[in-house]
């Protein structure tokens, strides 16, 4: 597997992170909103899911984000006859979203997109390190090529008839 491979995969897994936390997010924001109108439903929680698939082009599996599946638990009900949205005995439904469990979806989708963001950064780290060590060789072959190309000069300084003349030069 090669670097741009490697960036490729990790780059689907921060956008299926990314995905998750704004699906969350939005969960945690919808947390206490209840119905409108009396015996109306209120928000009910996203679940976020995912595919993974294979890229030739890659050469491996990646994620991609799937379809928002609805989570179908039961709403909590809490007893409000004050509240605009309070059924008939006075009980108004809330969203199905615990915000405990939201928080530690959150906390799990920062932590995989930290090691996917980790591993775009040693990979960067391993192109720049490769790219030092091939500019490396290079300068090292330029500086045998000057040293060969300045010996040379030296020694027909030294003794003309020790390097082969160039051309049609006669000493």
């Amino acid at each position: 597997m090669d670097f741009n491979s490697s960036l490729r995969i990790a780059a689907t897994g921060l956008h299926a992170q990314t995905a998750r936390m704004r699906v969350i997010a939005e969960n945690l924001a919808n947390a206490d909103s209840a119905g409108k109108t009396p015996g109306a439903d209120p928000y009910r929680r996203r679940i976020p899911t995912f595919e993974t698939s294979f890229d030739a082009e890659v050469g491996g599996k990646i994620v991609e984000v799937g379809k928002l599946a609805y989570d179908n638990s039961d709403f909590t009900t809490r007893y409000e006859p004050g509240h605009p949205a309070a059924d008939a005995s006075g009980y108004v439904k809330y969203p199905n979203v615990n915000t405990l469990i939201e928080t530690m979806d959150m906390r799990e989708a920062q932590r995989t997109y930290e090691a996917n963001l980790n591993v775009v950064t040693v990979t960067r780290q391993m192109l720049g390190k490769t790219l030092d060590i091939l500019r490396g060789f290079a300068l090292f072959g330029i500086l045998v090529m000057n040293i060969q190309a300045f010996a040379m000069i030296s020694a027909a300084y030294i003794n003309p008839l020790a390097v082969p003349p160039v051309g049609n030069a006669e000493y």
